[in-house]
């Protein structure tokens, strides 16, 4: 989800710059979606921060990693 829907008031642009930063890989011409990383974050029954779901969510990473890689 965007976090670009900051409108600054008149009275602090009158003054001032204001820099938005959107966050990587959601705002602007590029999207990266990477749905075995989100299958992953879903759970496997065990702590989310347990070694076996670290180790999923690290595979599901670089599935798409790879993935992503031809296409730069």
């Amino acid at each position: 989800m965007s976090n670009m829907r900051f409108n600054p008031p008149g009275e602090l642009l009158a003054e001032h710059d204001v820099v938005i930063v959107g966050y990587r890989g959601v705002d602007g011409s590029s999207a990266l979606d990477c749905s075995e990383f989100s299958k992953a974050t879903l759970g496997n029954g065990k702590y989310v921060f347990s070694e076996e779901s670290l180790a999923i969510m690290t595979d599901a990473i670089r599935a798409c990693r790879h993935a992503w890689k031809p296409q730069v």
